[in-house]
């Protein structure tokens, strides 16, 4: 192998330096999305969203073949999804919360749906 092609190889392959840059790189990456409360809140808006439709029997999760209906869990998911939203709203623009408490009554009247029929 000439050491042209020799270099090349070497260029394609991460040595444990690079392993140990990439690793620190997404660690502070990390650290700097977390360290707002804001938007760790926001992110747990979007998971409890989620996570009541999912309940609810209306949305599989990502990954799963279909929805599960669990009645108690999607009510947890959206009373507290309620007051996520309660206590984020002074610090959000408008039209968020807006959005957001559309997404709760759709949730909201879906889960009162639901709970008809049993």
């Amino acid at each position: 192998m000439t050491e042209e092609k020799k270099k090349n190889s070497s260029d394609d392959e991460e040595t444990p330096q690079d392993d140990e840059e990439n690793l620190r790189r997404a660690q502070e990456e990390m650290a700097r999305m977390m360290s707002s409360v804001k938007e760790v809140a926001i992110s747990n808006i979007s998971l409890l969203t989620a996570q009541a439709w999912h309940h609810l029997g209306l949305a599989p999760m990502s990954g799963a073949a279909e929805a599960d209906v669990d009645l108690q869990s999607a009510k947890m998911a959206i009373d507290l999804l309620e007051a996520n939203i309660r206590i984020l709203e002074a610090s959000l623009e408008e039209e968020m919360v807006k959005e957001l408490k559309q997404t709760l009554m759709n949730l909201q009247l879906n889960y009162v749906n639901k709970t008809k029929g049993q």
